[in-house]
């Protein structure tokens, strides 16, 4: 029996809820809106098993995969290298000389825009003796890039402009070496609906290609018009893999989230997969879990979600059901509280919860208000270690509780990144309350008594994560 803090908080409300007959094949065909039309946001995928007909495989993958500096050393040489990996937001990149950086490993990259109509991604390393040559999360108003050490200067288009002193130094020194010269490295960089992605491959797919299914969903939030409302990095006793996986999947809600299923239904839920290892999850919000034998009682979390769409819960005492479809229509009116235009949104997409998972190590959790990003970034050396960085962005609103966060932000400058602890996350409850679990999950992968992990189709989409892992890690 645990006895941490927040696992104890609910204690009670895990008395509550019911375990639910539903087959695997069951889950598989989980629909939120039946009768979607091929094509739109709301559509079906197709199976799984379509996509990966060898999926069996990956019901059951080893532990030596959250551990191993063997296989922790094939990612980085097959995987890392060669996938799409999201470096940041375009909105930190508004003006010529703003920039960011990125750190993934022992790489080091800063994405500058160099010109009103062009973004470029350098490595961020002075090709003089090494220095960093910009130092921070990001940044504005740069007129070139200047090393510190020795003051060599390169241009935002990453071309030398300096080598101090340079007849100081022999010809042979400043000569072209295995085809490197003295320019700034570059790194493909391309950009797609307010994100900014960079590719350490040598000829990667195209961004848009990439993406697949996922670049619609992606493209219907607007995400361009939202501002960063909290951005917390923080180093996980874990391994990036296992981390994330805490995030692809509503089996865990019942016992981890409880006070969750009192607005929102963890079982009747809708997984979609696309190509190139990116997936979804659609989780009603308006309702109470099917896992619970009170559904029609008004549970506080429930009323509040009411309250904040600018209704009355006593409204909807003893007809709880409804709830979500009044929310959903207060919120296409013209005047709804939250000063929002919902129209380029699905219905489901007004009210639920939609979380993808953009292959490989990127989560987002979205609600039409807000959405939050988790980057979950392999440690350089200890494959039981993950950098995760949450970034949260959203729109300015009348109903700021729904964000749990000071409306100040958005009249304030960029909030800067917070570094933190685990002990003290500066997060919010429901990812704390994962916080709490995950290192221990890491200690338990390590027994010698636990050689396997197994996966219902609750968590189909940690399947295809592993699925699509593999065909990087034992591509010829």
């Amino acid at each position: 029996m645990t006895t941490t803090t927040l696992y104890n908080k609910y204690s009670h409300l895990r008395k509550s809820y019911q375990t639910v007959e539903r087959t695997w094949g069951e889950y598989q065909a989980n629909r939120i809106a039946p009768d979607a039309p091929p094509g739109s946001l709301d559509a079906k995928s197709p199976a799984l098993h379509e996509l990966y007909p060898d999926i069996a495989k990956y019901r059951i993958v080893s532990t030596d995969r959250f551990y191993d500096k063997a296989i922790a050393q094939l990612e980085w040489d097959k995987l890392w290298n060669n996938v799409w990996l999201l470096a940041g937001l375009e909105t930190d990149l508004k003006e010529v000389g703003d920039w960011l950086t990125f750190q993934i490993g022992l790489h080091d990259i800063v994405v500058v825009r160099s010109a009103h109509d062009k973004v470029q991604a350098f490595y961020n390393v002075c090709r003089h003796r090494g220095n960093r040559i910009v130092h921070g999360d990001f940044g504005k108003g740069l007129t070139c890039f200047t090393c510190s050490f020795h003051s060599w200067i390169w241009r935002l288009d990453g071309g030398l402009a300096r080598a101090t002193d340079r007849e100081s130094f022999a010809p042979e020194a400043l000569a072209t070496v295995d085809g490197e010269d003295l320019d700034m490295k570059r790194v493909h960089v391309e950009i797609f609906a307010g994100l900014v992605f960079i590719s350490l491959a040598a000829d990667p797919l195209p961004l848009k290609t990439y993406l697949s299914g996922m670049g619609p969903i992606l493209e219907s939030y607007d995400l361009g018009s939202m501002v960063v409302i909290r951005d917390v990095q923080m180093e996980m006793p874990a391994n990036w893999k296992l981390a994330l996986n805490a995030f692809t999947e509503a089996y865990h809600v019942h016992s981890q989230h409880p006070q969750a299923l009192l607005r929102g239904d963890d079982v009747n839920v809708q997984f979609d997969f696309y190509e190139y290892g990116h997936n979804r999850m659609i989780q009603p919000q308006g309702v109470v879990s099917a896992r619970r034998s009170d559904g029609e009682e008004m549970h506080a979390p429930l009323a509040d979600m009411i309250t904040d769409a600018g209704l009355n819960p006593d409204d909807f005492v003893g007809r709880n059901g409804e709830a979500r479809l009044a929310i959903r229509e207060v919120k296409r009116q013209p005047d709804n509280i939250f000063n929002m235009d919902y129209s380029r949104l699905t219905d489901s997409q007004v009210t639920d919860i939609w979380a993808g998972h953009v292959f490989p190590n990127v989560t987002f959790t979205t609600q039409a208000e807000a959405f939050s990003f988790q980057r979950f970034l392999p440690h350089p050396t200890d494959p039981e270690k993950t950098i995760w960085n949450v970034i949260q962005i959203g729109r300015r609103t009348k109903s700021p509780r729904r964000l749990e966060i000071d409306p100040a932000v958005f009249d304030g400058p960029r909030l800067e990144r917070k570094r933190t602890s685990i002990d003290d996350t500066g997060l919010y409850e429901v990812l704390d309350q994962d916080v709490e679990t995950i290192p221990h999950v890491q200690k338990g992968v390590r027994s010698p008594s636990l050689k396997h992990v197994r996966f219902g189709e609750q968590e189909s989409r940690l399947q295809q994560m592993y699925a699509e892992i593999d065909k990087y890690l034992h591509a010829s």
